[in-house]
């Protein structure tokens, strides 16, 4: 039986902020987008080191995208995976089960791509770590912002978990919506916006040969100086930015009352977290990943530390669970730090 998704038909204007996870009216009217069957795309087959990539064209199925523009107006985006795309097909390892994943060309994307084609995984031992409190609480569902080509999300959709997956780089939500059509996952809802601390439009930089470090080309030295010669100044495109804040106004946020968190934006985390109070006051938050690399020894990463303890959060090192020191925090061995609820 082909998968379908639930779009709202036509755009969603929403009252800022003013939602809460409930609150969509019994009345509202849904159009069901049918996901009707595509073309068969043949997993990789791997023999020790050596990888069969099959490439063919797709057709992608009308998996549901929402985008959110300036004016508070959430648009289903149907079109984003509907093109034809030439695609390298891959096998994801997960803690629940192997399955298909739709990813760049190794060549053009050496540290995420080429990764999962030679190990079959990325960020393997932090995804089996969150994994264990996702497990724990059978509802728990998950909120991936920063998703790339969705590792994470991919892991806990085969769980059974409801998903929201964030990502600003058409290129990656492409390849997120073929997955997740081979898979027939239903409850994965993918947003194409960057996240930020306000809404404008931005340009996103282009981190050569890492489709998965595009970032925010605003007030960006410092994240340029870190990511060093990888950065050359190309663009990829501009895109509207969202307030984590937003989400509440998502017509299917009611699913998401308790979630576990990744967030992984190259730098913008801090920026994503200033308007986030609202979010963190009305959905349950049982811990959250986020990426520190770009805030150690900067005021960016007070910024961090502040408002996860004001909402009592408890910093950890996601390899062995240790508890972090707050007066260390400049010296944090680890280059994410998973907060959890007290």
């Amino acid at each position: 039986m082909a998968s379908s998704c639930t779009c709202q038909n036509g755009s969603h204007k929403t009252d800022m902020y003013n939602n809460s996870p409930g609150s969509i009216p019994d009345n509202t009217k849904f159009e069901t987008v049918n996901l009707s069957d595509t073309t068969e795309i043949i997993k990789d087959s791997k023999s020790n080191s050596q990888q069969n990539l099959n490439v063919k064209t797709t057709k992608r199925r009308n998996i549901c995208v929402w985008s959110h523009d300036l004016l508070g107006v959430w648009h289903p985006r149907v079109d984003i995976c509907k093109s034809f795309h030439q695609d390298t097909v891959t096998t994801l390892e997960t803690p629940f089960g192997n399955l298909p994943m739709h990813v760049h060309d190794p060549q053009k994307d050496i540290w995420v791509s080429r990764r999962i084609i030679n190990t079959g995984s990325f960020d393997k031992d932090k995804i089996i770590t969150i994994s264990k409190f996702m497990e724990s609480d059978p509802t728990l569902n998950f909120i991936d912002i920063g998703a790339n080509l969705g590792t994470y999300s991919l892991s806990f959709a085969k769980l059974g978990r409801k998903v929201i997956a964030i990502d600003a780089l058409n290129l990656n939500v492409q390849k997120l919506c073929a997955s997740v059509n081979q898979s027939h996952f239903e409850d994965v809802y993918l947003i194409m916006n960057a996240v930020s601390s306000r809404h404008e439009i931005v340009s996103l930089g282009a981190d050569d040969n890492n489709f998965g470090g595009t970032f925010i080309d605003q007030n960006a030295d410092y994240i340029k100086s870190l990511k060093g010669k990888t950065v050359s100044g190309r663009h990829y495109s501009n895109i509207s930015t969202i307030v984590l804040d937003d989400l509440l106004t998502l017509p299917y946020i009611y699913l998401f009352t308790r979630v576990f968190i990744k967030m992984d934006i190259e730098g913008f985390e801090h920026k994503a977290l200033e308007r986030a109070y609202q979010f963190f006051d009305k959905i349950f938050v049982q811990g959250i990943q986020i990426e520190w690399i770009f805030h150690r020894n900067k005021s960016s990463g007070q910024i961090i530390v502040n408002f996860l303890e004001q909402h009592s959060f408890v910093p950890y090192n996601p390899k062995d669970l240790r508890q972090l020191r707050k007066s260390s925090m400049g010296n944090w061995p680890t280059q994410d730090v998973i907060w959890l609820r007290k």
